[in-house]
């Protein structure tokens, strides 16, 4: 396949997994970025793949996927034609730039490969290892060529001198090693860091060796018998990466920002003399740079909770471009209910909206704002039955904001407490909350006036659903306590509890809710350390509820999520349309459970990273997983099995006057629903004509 037919393609539709429809994002950028040496391409490490762009006008040209692990390092060939990549799956690989063809993979051991690097002929790879070894590679034939031992713990980086005859390499025991490329021999050993060494790099006239630590340190080395020169950088935290300019007259280094200086530094080669931050406070972590070959633009690769691609000019500082599509991790995700728009809710605390048809993002909204809003997580998002309006709740703001989906204009709701959850009544008149202080409000979504106040829980609440109807809404809480409750008068109508000896009881907080879409089922989810999952680690629970007699309907389900793997739970259980099967996430796929066997219908697989939360569109034909793998996968979903009797819409074993009162309840209403008897998109007279043909039956 041809660059030039790829690059025509629709990325949100490339190297998608079995099942899926769209990707929205690009992934979480891993960290290691380059440029092409021949200046027209711009490569970044992703927790999906590598994307590869072109390097003037940022528009993704392929997507190299293959790699089972995160992608430490990555380097382009000489000649610009080649990448290669090395991963914590043990494999170095091969790939053809301008077609996204895999060449060829070099396996390594067991310790994985952090860093790798083309000799300047382009006829060697080198290798740092997880097990402290460095390795030469033919890179033509992929074979080993020699192993060179020394480092006590991981080669973090590794770099060949401009004329190739030596290798550098920096690893965690805290030393820089050289050696002799052509006779295979060790020639020096730098041991003046105190800490980690993360990168080295030399100098293009190679006089010059820079490495640096973890501990906010950067040592230039002289190769002509010069004292070396150390630099306390002032980074906030560990520096990640160190790059010479083209010219040799610039050194930079990338790390935590907001210390002394930002989280790019440009330095004067010769001098050690401080000249530039380039990202000021705007910017909190930078993981890898890299210099553009004319020395003009250097490109980040961003970390803590952005995870974006910044390019800056570096004579003017200015900032020229940001690759958005790579962002932090999913946490949330909402589905309008027509199926047509997506909200997702990143670590970086921006809800960005998605056209799902496209697959192109149409707006962001910029979170609660007020002091360091970075530590204002959202906690809740959740559209509005007509889509117009998006509701979210963030970590320490008291406050609700009601979003108009195409204005993007907000109405802040003043609230008492900190909102854990929301949810909209099916009216979308109401909006219910819940809050760390135990109490659950209703609120008027027009006039942001609160209703009432249902008070009986006795910690934070931590999941809300209203019934289809309305007129129920049921609430968990932190201490594993389940109610229900009467809309119109706020009296708490019963407790759901479970029986300890047949563990159908949670035993810590209610992560989610969800009623069937005829409202006779409840099924709810928490974490339980009692439970042994299906991976092998403590999981978490989902109980189904009878609504009418508060009894679980048999064992519960046991999801393979291991309550100490994110600190973030898996928070969704989410009923299909019919109802006749409900979806969660589990570690890092989505599974489809059928109610009536008690069975896994289908699981979708894809994701590299834990999913977070789901969602179904109103019509059925969309499930939306959010990953911590910074992306969302749209699926199509499996249309439900026939009905031997469609017009049993309630399916008690016969058509009777109930089955006619459901339709009449649902008139009017498009979305998927049993009460669409003849499945023809809309619940109308047709419909009542059918059931009530066939009553008695």
């Amino acid at each position: 396949m041809g660059a030039i037919t790829f690059a025509q393609q629709n990325p949100t539709q490339w190297h998608l997994p079995e099942g899926a429809k769209a990707r929205l994002g690009n992934g979480r950028a891993t960290g290691d970025i380059a440029f092409s040496p021949d200046g027209t391409r711009l490569a970044v490490a992703s927790t999906i793949g590598i994307w590869i762009y072109d390097a003037k006008t940022y528009q993704a040209l392929v997507l190299l996927t293959g790699h089972d692990d995160e992608i430490p390092s990555i380097a382009f060939s000489p000649d610009s034609t080649q990448l290669a990549s090395a991963s914590w799956d043990n494999t170095l690989r091969l790939w053809d730039v301008t077609t996204g063809e895999h060449l060829k993979t070099l396996n390594g051991q067991r310790w994985g490969f952090y860093s790798v690097a083309f000799s300047p002929d382009g006829e060697m790879l080198a290798s740092g290892d997880g097990d402290g070894t460095v390795q030469l590679w033919d890179a033509a034939t992929g074979e080993p060529l020699e192993t060179f031992t020394g480092h006590r713990l991981q080669v973090s980086s590794v770099a060949f001198s401009p004329d190739g005859r030596t290798l550098a390499s920096g690893g965690l025991d805290d030393t820089v090693r050289l050696w002799d490329v052509s006779t295979r021999k060790p020639v020096k050993i730098f041991s003046g860091h105190k800490a980690n060494v993360t990168s080295v790099a030399f100098s293009p006239d190679a006089g010059t060796l820079a490495s640096s630590d973890q501990d906010r340190n950067i040592v230039l080395w002289s190769l002509t018998g010069i004292e070396h020169k150390s630099i306390s950088s002032g980074h906030a935290v560990a520096i990640w990466d160190i790059a010479f300019s083209p010219d040799g007259q610039i050194l930079a280094s990338c790390g935590g920002g907001q210390g002394l200086n930002g989280a790019i530094n440009l330095w004067d080669a010769a001098t050690g003399e401080h000249l530039k931050d380039l990202t000021g406070r705007s910017v909190a972590n930078v993981l890898g740079i890299a210099f553009s070959p004319d020395g003009q633009t250097l490109a980040g690769s961003i970390g803590f909770r952005e995870y974006t691609v910044r390019v800056w000019d570096v004579g003017t500082g200015a900032e020229l471009k940001t690759l958005t599509e790579h962002a932090s991790e999913i946490t949330s995700v909402a589905l309008s209910p027509n199926g047509e728009m997506l909200a997702s809710v990143n670590d970086d605390n921006i809800i960005r909206l998605w056209d799902v048809g496209t697959g192109q993002q149409k707006r962001t909204f910029l979170g609660h704002e007020g002091h360091n809003r970075r530590d204002k997580r959202f906690n809740s998002i959740v559209f509005s039955p007509d889509g117009q309006t998006l509701a979210s709740s963030a970590d320490r703001v008291r406050e609700i904001i009601l979003w108009d989906v195409d204005t993007g204009t907000r109405k802040t709701i003043p609230t008492e407490q900190v909102i854990f959850n929301l949810a909209f009544s099916p009216d979308g008149q109401t909006l219910a909350s819940g809050d760390w202080d135990a109490n659950i409000r209703l609120w008027d979504v027009a006039t942001g006036e609160q209703l009432k106040i249902l008070k009986g829980h006795t910690a934070p609440i931590f999941s809300l659903a209203f019934s289809p109807d309305g007129q129920t809404l049921a609430s968990g809480d932190w201490d594993a306590n389940i109610r229900l409750w009467d809309v119109a008068t706020g009296a708490e109508l019963k407790t759901l509890e479970g029986d300890p000896e047949k563990r159908t009881e949670h035993t810590t907080e209610v992560t989610s809710l969800a009623f069937s879409p005829n409202g006779d089922i409840l099924a709810s989810r928490s974490q339980d350390q009692s439970l042994p999952s299906r991976a092998n680690f403590l999981g978490e629970m989902i109980i189904l509820w009878d609504v009418a007699t508060g009894e679980p309907l048999g064992r519960p389900i046991v999801s393979g999520v291991p309550n100490y793997s994110t600190g973030r739970f898996q928070k969704s259980v989410v009923f299909s349309s019919k109802g006749h099967a409900f979806a969660y996430g589990e570690l890092k796929t989505i599974v489809l459970w059928d109610i009536a066997t008690g069975q896994e219908l289908k699981t979708f697989s894809g994701h590299t990273a834990y999913v977070s939360e789901i969602a179904i569109s109103g019509d059925g034909r969309t499930l939306a997983s959010g990953s911590h793998d910074g992306t969302v996968l749209l699926w199509e979903l499996p249309p439900p099995a026939l009905k031997e009797t469609p017009e049993d819409i309630n399916d008690d074993g016969a058509v009777n006057i109930q089955d006619l009162v459901l339709v009449a309840a649902n008139f009017g209403k498009t979305e998927a629903n049993d009460a669409d008897v003849n499945d023809d998109g809309v619940i109308n007279i047709q419909d009542l004509v059918k059931v009530a043909a066939a009553i008695g039956s």
